[in-house]
């Protein structure tokens, strides 16, 4: 296998993980808005490209002649990912500037959007029945497969997102969050240049140049979903990064599945040399040796992650006692509700007063019912 295979399977490999892991901690989001939603939407389309690009690369390095019912399902998948791409792209950008109250015409949203989802579900309806009957469908240029439409599609999508990130970036309200929207214009630019070059070249291209191309192109995306890992854990991007249990719990379980891979690929390797259990057995015990310092740093994280929860507390019942002081009960209810939606990301808040000479509760102000409360008590 040539040097390019090796790098395929390991891009690939990481992209379909690191998908999955942006699904598994969106939809454990305890507050899910239109944008959670259609970043999910992303998200799959992605993860269908990669996974199916890996199933494909797989199948034509274990079987010398692929079955064809394989071949079409990896066909399928990644058709119906690069066909949705570009909807859901331009879509995730609108959503994100509605958040941010840089959208005004909701009318033109959804004319625009009409647009894309309507090109894309005709690209998928008429090139998905054809592709299956191709004999030589592109695994490595797949959207070389789908003709120039898609490649048009795209290129506009990609295009009218720069765009927005010129936007966002200049609304940016810190400079980490300014540097991200300023790289992910660039990103855009650099992947627009990229489609034009492989699908409308000025120059005829040689096929080694072009495999090597599209391998690059189809890394692009890990960048910006990387990136934006870190975003959310130090700076609380898109307001996830409070919910640092379910980071910590995703980020460890797909740590783990990238290492088992890394052992049964270089079990398969060193076979020649080294019995795949032998190999496996020697990878597992070198964990030992970080079993120590891990759980030191682990020690630390907790001692402070316990000191800043503690602090908050302190600083947020501080704030209630001063509104209290004001009297007004109607206003403590509001401030109560609000602080307590923004700090622990809850999609609605009501509160309800216990009346001790009624035995009561009474919801003030009034609201809708809930389904789940939680009591508290002061003695």
């Amino acid at each position: 296998m040539g040097s390019l295979i090796y790098i395929r399977l390991i891009g690939h490999t990481f992209g379909t993980l690191l998908l999955l892991f942006w699904m598994v901690a969106i939809v454990g989001y305890r507050r899910q808005r239109n944008f959670e939603r259609v970043f999910v939407s992303l998200c799959v389309a992605l993860f269908l490209f990669y996974s199916g690009s890996l199933l494909a690369l797989n199948s034509h390095l274990y079987y010398p002649q692929p079955p064809a019912a394989l071949n079409e399902f990896a066909i399928g998948i990644i058709t119906l990912g690069l066909c949705l791409l570009p909807a859901v792209l331009l879509h995730l950008h609108v959503e994100y500037a509605e958040t941010r109250g840089l959208l005004r015409s909701k009318r033109w949203k959804l004319a625009v959007l009409l647009v894309f989802y309507a090109a894309c579900v005709h690209l998928a309806v008429q090139r998905i029945p054809l592709l299956y009957q191709d004999p030589h469908f592109d695994f490595l240029v797949p959207g070389r497969s789908l003709g120039q439409g898609f490649a048009i599609v795209l290129a506009t999508a990609q295009a009218w997102s720069a765009g927005w990130e010129a936007r966002f970036a200049a609304a940016a309200p810190d400079k980490p969050q300014r540097y991200f929207h300023w790289t992910l214009l660039a990103f855009f630019v650099l992947s627009s240049l990229a489609v034009a070059a492989l699908h409308f070249p000025p120059i005829p291209v040689e096929a080694r140049t072009a495999e090597a191309v599209a391998t690059a192109f189809s890394f692009l995306p890990i960048l910006p979903f990387t990136v934006l890992i870190y975003l959310v854990q130090r700076h609380n991007f898109l307001q996830i990064g409070r919910q640092k249990n379910l980071l910590y719990a995703i980020s460890a379980t797909f740590l783990a599945l990238l290492y088992l891979s890394l052992v049964r690929r270089l079990g398969t390797w060193l076979e020649p040399v080294l019995p795949p259990e032998a190999t496996a057995a020697i990878l597992l015990f070198i964990l030992v040796i970080f079993i120590e310092p891990l759980q030191r740093a682990l020690g630390r994280r907790l001692q402070e992650t316990a000191m800043k929860e503690m602090e908050l507390a302190h600083r947020l019942s501080a704030e209630i006692n001063g509104e209290a002081r004001r009297g007004d009960v109607l206003q403590l209810a509001s401030f109560i509700e609000s602080r307590l939606k923004e700090q622990f990301e809850l999609a609605e808040v009501g509160l309800m007063l216990w009346d001790p000479l009624t035995g009561k509760e009474e919801r003030v102000p009034a609201r809708k019912v809930f389904k789940q409360g939680l009591a508290i008590l002061q003695g």
